[in-house]
């Protein structure tokens, strides 16, 4: 038994951790008996308490039942929203399950709303240790041909379920498993994706995992705009300039994926207050009409001009907005990895110098799109970069990994001006840069035990100094070096610092040197060696210790459900309330100060009353449902329905419910009513009790809140409705053995293939094996049997198989369905 229970906060050291599997869990908890405590400030997400339990074998509940089975080698882990399904060492597990419950409140936040039966069910997901061991966890669960040669993972539409790839790069195993993980939860959400374009499920899940992570603080932010390794920023101008600047209109109708394209569109959208709450708006509305594959684009293109006012103004804006983007920063060599504030090499050799330009805040004009958009470095005793006397504004944190400590060079490259060839270059990313051209001044650690100076096509002496022994000792012990560097007269001062122990270097400049270090930008050097180095910069993020919650929006604003439910009421009928433009107004123009978030409140708590009154007034159904933000549906826990209100608003609900239980023909079998009974604010699930031989059930809703009387009506299936899948029965009658099969259609476009049926063995029949062609359309159930004439002479126990091999989604997929008689 083995109950992983991990606590952060602020700072702390990652647990010693085994690699062998501890003894699984005997039994799986439930995720209400579970807790993953999450500091949510912002697109920042600082972990506080997560409990992770290995239940080995045992396959939990999720939202991939059914679908999904165990794998030789692979063992289950399970966390309050996610169960993983890997091969990997228990540190891995940690980080992944740590890093999908960091992003859980994200995923929330940009679909708005959380999966039907989150409290009982969980999210999938796949992690091998190779990409052959995935392949053979995929081949387990269905899918005829495994791992996607050139892809770094993928969520499969006929068991919504998140396979992750492996990979050297440490950036991209986390990205990895955020990004498939957020399709795997779009698809929880609502069955499938196929609904929204690729702008939105690429985009949204590139997104959010062009991340920024701590793992010292445990700390993550997601829908990060400006970082430096898999920068989306500059493959969307790419593309951008290829396309020919295409509209986003254009991108909505183009099949093709454009991750930087798409990664604009989305930030475009949901950086900007207002028209964040349109695309909200539009997410909801596309998702409610749940086109088909082949209708997805032409109607998001539809709604999109129905939404959004002024369509030609917003593709103006979108225009003007991506040709003004610019990123701080450019990988002109590497790899280059991130974590948090520290940058390093995986992997180089000495005659090749990894370098990372930095484009400084100061040296850039006024920008429409967030910069440097991730917690600033803690600040360290090591460092001193006073802007009064020192004016270059610049220190480096140099963290020592032990074994290297005596190889290798790291270092900065300062008043970094780059060529005209390679700004031109820069400003779409297309041709061939020729980074050997750039100017800076090279100032480097080297094998750790000297400072060297050396100017990269400028006039500057060469130099170097050694550290003092005192110097090297206090590395050596505290593996950490801080560097400020300072301008004293005509010479570039370094204090270096390392412990207690310090040490000053002074490198004389001339006039023009000088102007040039001030004017100029910064490069990170490194070369065949993996130490941290941490640039620390003016750039006007002030050091947070994110130990207080406020709400997972750019905007920190608390009561942003308030804020929808008020958008949409007042877009819906502009007349509703007097008030409906001053608070929009208020705020959209104000929302990026925090001061004003109190005014806001009032303003919009002023609203939703005044727009209760009139509701009062005068009946309007879709409206009184729209201020309140309640819904009553039926949901379904393994497979039975019940109950589920959603209570987005302040206020608790009266609800009475009534149940009329249909057959297969719309007759009814039995209606009940329910006893009023009362919703509080968020999730209320009601258990109902189930009736034999129904078929379909109606819902008939009366919401009781603040005042008004809300109708809701739902028409459901008895059993939810899961996608492809199959199931098989068998009878026997006189000499004649019936086998019987019947093959649920997917959420969206056709699908064809085969359908075989087989009696083992096979002397227990005349003619064991029948196979046939198969097609079957979105949500149509196809029925299909065959007659086997039973052996007299047989007397043994008899087994079928049904098995489909079909095309789902342009995936092939086995099923199989077994039966004994």
């Amino acid at each position: 038994m083995m109950l992983l229970t991990i606590s952060s906060c602020n700072s702390v050291s990652p647990p010693n951790v085994s690699t062998d599997f501890p003894q699984p869990k005997t039994e799986i908890p439930a995720p209400a008996q579970m807790r993953a405590e999450v500091i949510v400030t912002g697109r920042v997400s600082t972990l506080k308490h997560i409990d992770i339990v290995n239940v080995g074998q045992q396959i939990p509940y999720t939202y991939s039942a059914r679908k999904i089975t165990n794998s030789t080698g692979f063992q289950w882990w399970v966390s309050k929203h996610f169960a993983l399904k890997s091969d990997l060492p228990e540190e891995k597990i940690q980080l992944y399950l740590e890093l999908l419950e960091l992003s859980y409140p994200h995923y929330v936040a940009l679909f708005g709303a959380e999966p039907p039966n989150i409290e009982q069910q969980r999210i999938a997901v796949i992690y091998g240790s190779s990409r052959t061991k995935t392949r053979e966890a995929m081949l387990d669960d269905g899918f005829r041909r495994g791992v996607h040669d050139t892809a770094g993972g993928e969520t499969m539409y006929y068991n919504r379920a998140g396979y992750s790839f492996p990979s050297s790069r440490e950036q991209h195993q986390r990205y990895i498993v955020i990004h498939e993980t957020m399709h795997a939860y779009h698809m929880a959400l609502s069955g499938h994706s196929n609904w929204a374009p690729n702008w939105i499920t690429e985009g949204l899940a590139d997104s959010i995992a062009h991340h920024v992570y701590d793992p010292n603080n445990k700390q993550l932010t997601v829908m990060v705009f400006d970082r430096a390794p898999m920068n989306y920023v500059e493959t969307g101008l790419k593309q951008y300039a290829e396309l020919a600047q295409p509209s986003i209109d254009a991108i909505n109708n183009n099949p093709a994926l454009k991750r930087g394209l798409n990664f604009f569109i989305i930030h475009f959208l949901l950086d900007d207050a207002k028209r964040a709450q349109y695309f909200s708006l539009f997410r909801d509305k596309l998702m409610a009409l749940n086109p088909h594959s082949e209708q997805t684009l032409p109607t998001a293109s539809k709604l999109l001009k129905e939404v959004f006012p002024d369509w030609q103004h917003l593709e103006q804006e979108f225009a003007q907005y991506v040709q003004n983007i610019r990123s701080s920063f450019h990988i002109a060599s590497g790899p280059w990895e991130q974590d948090g504030n520290a940058y390093w090499i995986r992997s180089s050799n000495e005659s090749q110098i990894a370098r990372l330009d930095i484009l400084l805040p100061n040296n850039r004009q006024t920008s429409n799109h967030p910069i440097f958009d991730f917690p600033a470095p803690a600040p360290s005793p090591l460092i001193n970069i006073d802007g009064n006397n020192n004016p270059l504004g610049f220190g480096l944190l140099i963290d020592f990994q032990q074994e290297q400590i005596h190889r290798g060079k790291v270092g900065v490259g300062l008043g970094l001006s780059v060529h005209e060839d390679n700004v031109s270059f820069r400003k779409n990313f297309t041709g061939e840069a020729k980074n050997e051209l750039d100017q800076y001044l090279s100032i480097s650690l080297l094998q750790g035990d000297r400072i060297v100076f050396k100017g990269q096509n400028i006039e500057a002496d060469y130099y170097a100094q050694a550290l003092s022994s005192t110097l090297r000792l206090a590395m050596a012990k505290n593996l950490q070096l801080g560097i400020s560097f300072g301008l004293d007269g005509a010479s570039l001062v370094l204090n270096l610092k390392a412990g207690d122990a310090q040490q000053s270097i002074r490198y004389p400049l001339t006039a023009e040197l000088t102007k040039q270090l001030v004017q100029g930008n910064i490069s990170l050097l490194a070369s065949d060696v993996s130490h941290r180095i941490t640039p620390y910069l003016q750039d006007k993020r002030s050091y947070n210790k994110y130990n207080m919650s406020t709400a997972a929006n750019p905007w920190h604003f608390k009561p942003m459900e308030k804020l929808q439910r008020v958008f949409r009421s007042c877009t819906a009928k502009p007349s509703i309330s007097e008030f409906c433009q001053s608070t929009l107004q208020l705020a959209f123009a104000n929302l990026t100060d925090p001061q004003q978030h109190g005014q806001i409140q009032k303003s919009l708590d002023k609203t939703e009353a005044d727009i209760i009154e009139q509701l009062k007034q005068t009946a309007n159904p879709s409206l009184a449902a729209t201020i309140s933000g309640i819904s009553s549906t039926i949901a379904y826990n393994q497979q039975q329905p019940y109950i589920r209100i959603v209570n987005a608003s302040e206020a608790k609900v009266e609800t009475l419910a009534q149940l009329r239980w249909l057959d297969s023909q719309g007759q009814l079998i039995k209606q009940q009513s329910l006893t009023s009974f009362s919703s509080a604010p968020g999730i209320n699930n009601l258990v109902i009790d189930q009736v034999e031989g129904a078929d379909k059930i109606e819902l008939s809703s009366q919401l009781k809140w603040q005042g008004l009387t809300l109708q809701q009506q739902q028409l459901a299936s008895v059993k939810l409705y899961d996608g492809v899948y199959l199931s098989s029965q068998v009878q026997s009658e006189g000499t004649t053995l019936t086998l019987k099969a019947q093959l649920t259609g997917p959420y969206s476009g056709e699908s064809a293939g085969k359908l075989h049926f087989e009696v083992l063995p096979s002397d227990a029949v005349l003619n064991s094996r029948h196979s046939e062609q198969i097609s079957f359309k979105p949500y149509e159930t196809v029925q299909k049997q065959h007659a086997f004439t039973l052996n007299p002479d047989y007397q043994g126990t008899i087994e079928t198989r049904v098995q489909a091999e079909v095309e789902v989604d342009g995936e092939a997929i086995l099923l199989s369905q077994e039966n004994k008689l």
